[in-house]
């Protein structure tokens, strides 16, 4: 598989890194969240600004990354998670698009979580790509399972309007849609050979969140306290599963 290398490191290689939500609606909750993050040595933090009080002032959500990358020095993701994708803000086209291009020329952030449904994507990509900062093209289902047909066209779709990392998240109702998940994955993998994230949500999909490895997903959502999302595993969990997957002497 190819790899896409951010700050050393490399999304595709080894084991599939982990990445925990920092969710504080403070500067200084975030930075609270971001010093546990470096303590339990995660590989990414995902910043989900769609929780920050001040997200519409460009000033103060512009200093508060600037706080987080002196914190930090691992990939940082900016994501403002729109209620039609699952979160539960309410925010204008307009503002979202504001928002996220404000972001990506800043310096301080890596990646940009980019959701697919948004109207006028191209502009938006497009305004994002004159940056320096990678696009994560993301889309949820917190419902169902689409078909594999369907997912493999959001993927692709992803691909052709220039994604770094393309991600999807989707809800089982059963085994089979779990299945579903795995196989449009593993297709993917073998195809097209670069790096994506494919997510099954809930109890039911947990078996996706770890074993990315073989199937192909290079990143997986672990949690510090709180969980973005269903299914989510602690991050000293997580990471013992990962290891075990990874341990071939057990074959």
């Amino acid at each position: 598989m190819e790899t896409l290398t951010i700050r050393e490191t490399a999304f595709g290689s080894g084991l599939p890194k982990i990445c925990v939500p920092i969710m504080g609606d403070t500067v200084e909750e975030l930075l609270e969240e971001a010093t546990l993050a470096t303590e339990q040595q995660v590989d990414v933090v995902e910043w989900r600004a769609d929780f920050f009080t001040d997200l519409l002032n460009e000033g103060a959500v512009k200093k508060a990354a600037a706080l987080l990358r002196e914190r930090l020095q691992i990939p940082v993701i900016f994501t403002v998670r729109t209620k039609r994708e699952g979160g539960t803000l309410e925010i204008s086209d307009a503002d979202y698009a504001a928002v996220i291009r404000s972001a990506s020329t800043w310096g301080t952030i890596d990646m940009v979580d980019v959701e697919l449904t948004q109207p006028d994507l191209e502009t938006l990509l497009a305004a994002v790509k004159h940056t320096a900062t990678r696009i994560i093209l993301s889309s949820h289902d917190f419902e169902k399972t689409p078909s594999a047909d369907e997912l493999t066209a959001r993927l692709l779709r992803m691909v052709q309007l220039g994604a770094d990392l393309p991600k999807i998240a989707v809800m089982p109702k059963n085994s089979t849609d779990v299945l579903v998940l795995l196989r449009v994955a593993e297709h993917f993998k073998q195809q097209y050979g670069r790096p994506f994230i494919a997510i099954s949500m809930g109890h039911k999909g947990m078996i996706s969140r770890v074993s990315g490895e073989l199937f192909g997903s290079v990143l997986t959502f672990g949690t510090l306290e709180k969980a973005s999302a269903p299914g989510q595993v602690e991050v000293g969990q997580l990471r013992s599963l990962l290891e075990l997957f990874h341990d071939t002497s057990l074959l």
